[in-house]
């Protein structure tokens, strides 16, 4: 398993325990948590390549709260063995405004 943080904000806020973000290749499924309860959502980036050939990229959003999680958050069929590349920001609970952004995680499918 292979595993994304937030980062830090552009004032130098850290976020890196705020949430958690996880990719498993046995059933290609991320997993996300909101660790705090800070009144901020999360916002899972991916970039990979399905099993049909297609791409799966764009930003999924997560707002249940700080304290959940959610093991099958996204779950896809992947290209196997295809480079998988994630990471998880914050995001203003209901904005769609994106910050904090962690390093990208990459991880074969």
């Amino acid at each position: 398993m292979t595993w994304a943080h937030p980062g830090y904000s552009n004032s130098g806020n850290s976020y890196v325990n705020a949430g958690r973000a996880s990719f498993a290749s046995h059933g290609d499924a991320f997993g996300i948590h909101d660790d705090a309860k800070d009144g901020f959502g999360l916002v899972l980036e991916v970039h990979a390549t399905k099993a049909n050939g297609t791409a799966l990229d764009g930003a999924h959003y997560y707002y249940r709260g700080g304290g959940t999680a959610d093991r099958n958050f996204l779950v896809k069929d992947l290209e196997e063995g295809s480079e998988v590349k994630f990471r998880l920001c914050m995001e203003n609970n209901g904005g769609d405004t994106e910050f904090a952004c962690g390093d990208w995680s990459h991880t074969p499918a």
